[in-house]
């Protein structure tokens, strides 16, 4: 297998639509914008149940030899049976779960509480009721806290200016809240007493 076919001054010299193959299934690939630019960009071809082509970002951001880099990554990873365009989906998969996971906020774990539940609700009026006392009372608070960070006066500052006036409501709110804290807790997203019981 021929590789490092190119040059970096043929690519500067790339002034026209063209696709050159560098050696390996690395390929710089020029197409003319609608605005007639010609844009530059790197793809690994490769083959494994079928031909594929697999996108690898474009010039000058990547440079010829980070090209070769990535190329050289996919080369390994197709000689081992695995699929370069579904392994950078995973990685990408995991990298944005461990994201979410780090910062589980108020409104996430209510939704997903809400989401896991409204099966067993046998009427809709229960979730939209759920839905709308969290978004009136709740929210204004909790929403964007992480969940696991939220105790005693976080759960006083959204009940305390109901208490009084509108007991039946703040009774509901809270016993929302209970369930949805304890619900995380089970999830692991907190631990600990329940601030709202």
């Amino acid at each position: 297998m021929l590789l490092n076919k190119l040059t970096n001054a043929k690519i500067k010299q790339i002034k026209e639509p063209i696709q050159l193959c560098d050696g390996g299934g690395l390929w710089v690939i020029a197409t003319r914008s609608k605005y007639g630019h010609i844009n530059i960009r790197w793809a690994f071809r490769f083959t494994l149940v079928k031909s594929r082509k697999m996108g690898l970002s474009s010039y000058p951001d990547v440079t010829l030899a980070m090209a070769r880099e990535r190329a050289t990554e996919c080369r390994l990873l197709v000689k081992d049976k695995i699929d370069p365009i579904e392994h950078r989906k995973q990685k990408h998969d995991v990298i944005l779960n461990e994201l979410s996971e780090k910062k589980r906020t108020f409104k996430y774990c209510a939704t997903r509480f809400i989401e896991s539940h409204k099966a067993n609700w046998s009427n809709p009026k229960h979730q939209a009721q759920w839905t709308s006392s969290l978004e009136t009372y709740a929210y204004p608070v909790l929403e964007k806290m992480d969940i696991k960070h939220i105790d005693t006066p976080h759960i006083l500052k959204v009940l305390e200016p109901i208490w009084l006036t509108k007991n039946e409501t703040a009774s509901r709110v809270r016993q929302r809240i209970e369930k949805i804290l304890d619900w995380a807790t089970v999830k692991r997203y907190r631990d600990g007493v329940n601030p709202a019981r």
